[in-house]
């Protein structure tokens, strides 16, 4: 399993600042893999978030364009991901973190409708062809700091792990 945990501080403007998106796979501003770096300033924002190792998920083959699908494309969550956030500051147990998934991460999902596909959260292309978390800054959680745990499950056999028992 792929584990990864992003500390986020969202930024104190939500009409300025209505989304936050971390790319998944990193970016020049990470640094090095495994390079301990600061934290990555959210575009004209105060707030920031950091990716606690420096470690990118890798996202072999991309979505491609919302109307044509890339060639040899399977989310890569397909396998199974959890996802979950932690507020770390502020008070009240209310303030929930709506985050959503790019197209390359989870696909689209069949619909009932007319046995038609769609994006799996919302319309969400990857922005800059880089697959992300977004992360929606509302009035409830601008300016609160938080923690997003994301686990990505992987393609081998768990009950040949090599363990007795």
């Amino acid at each position: 399993m792929i584990s990864r945990v992003y500390t986020i501080l969202m930024p104190s403007n939500a009409a300025v600042n209505a989304t936050v998106d971390i790319p998944v796979e990193g970016t020049a501003a990470w640094g090095a893999v495994s390079l301990t770096t600061g934290p990555v300033v959210a575009a004209g924002a105060d707030g920031f978030y950091v990716e606690q190792r420096n470690r990118r998920v890798r996202v072999p083959v991309k979505a491609g364009a919302a109307a044509t699908v890339a060639a040899g494309f399977v989310p890569r969550f397909r396998l199974g991901f959890t996802l979950s956030a932690q507020q770390l500051t502020g008070t009240g147990a209310a303030n929930l973190l709506v985050i959503s998934c790019s197209r390359s991460l989870v696909g689209d999902v069949f619909s009932t409708t007319a046995s038609g596909t769609t994006p799996g959260d919302g319309t969400l292309q990857d922005p800059s062809s880089a697959p992300v978390l977004r992360l929606f800054n509302t009035a409830a959680v601008q300016g609160l700091r938080f923690r997003v745990f994301l686990q990505i499950m992987e393609a081998k056999d768990e009950d040949r792990d090599g363990q007795v028992g």
